[in-house]
């Protein structure tokens, strides 16, 4: 059983804008907190999402995929 307290996911985002929310809820629902984004260059909206989504979520962006 992983250890929702020490374990980080890291995601990988590229144009993800209409369904990165419902992704992250799915994470956040299975018990995971520490959640990392890696938005790689997209040209939507990825990461403005993930960031009203949850404050929390460390969210990084590339500028160029």
């Amino acid at each position: 059983m992983p250890d929702y307290q020490k374990t980080f996911i890291v995601l990988p985002v590229y144009n993800e804008e209409k369904i990165i929310q419902d992704v992250l809820k799915e994470i956040q629902s299975a018990g995971y907190t520490k959640i990392i984004t890696v938005d790689d260059g997209s040209a939507d909206k990825s990461n403005e999402e993930i960031q009203k989504f949850d404050k929390n979520i460390i969210a990084l962006r590339h500028r160029l995929n």
